[in-house]
């Protein structure tokens, strides 16, 4: 009966994981990934989009700014400020300018992002286009 006992104390334990339990974890990681990858993605967009109609408030105000003060056109008022965009993909800073200064239209300024929403200046004001257009 000694002889029993001692066999069985000295069987050795398990270390380790089981290949079931392996791939459990990998196919949770796997569905989380799954959705969370898509999401961040999203916040990306949007958070490119906030980005870009913050600056386009910025120029605004500063186009605002030197055009009342200068009673300059849009040119020369654009010349006379350095404005950056980081965030905005816009070449052409005039026809912008020219936009806020005699409310104007301009149909779609994309981000650098390109799958994020791109945003229109409609009557002179910041707007974000809707995903279906």
């Amino acid at each position: 009966m000694n002889i029993k006992k001692i066999n069985y104390l000295r069987q050795p334990r398990q270390c380790g994981f089981t290949l079931i339990e392996l791939l459990i974890v990998v196919a949770i990681i796997g569905v989380l990934a799954a959705v969370g990858v898509p999401q961040y993605g999203n916040y990306l967009d949007r958070s490119a989009t906030g980005a870009c109609q913050a600056e386009l408030s910025s120029f605004r105000n500063v186009v605002m700014a030197e055009s009342a003060m200068s009673n300059d056109d849009a040119e020369s008022v654009v010349e006379s400020v350095s404005f950056g965009f980081q965030a905005c993909d816009i070449t052409e800073q005039i026809a912008i300018a020219e936009a806020f200064i005699s409310n104007g239209d301009i149909a779609s300024i994309p981000t650098k992002r390109s799958s994020a929403t791109t945003i229109r200046i409609s009557s002179g004001q910041i707007e974000v286009n809707d995903e279906s257009d």
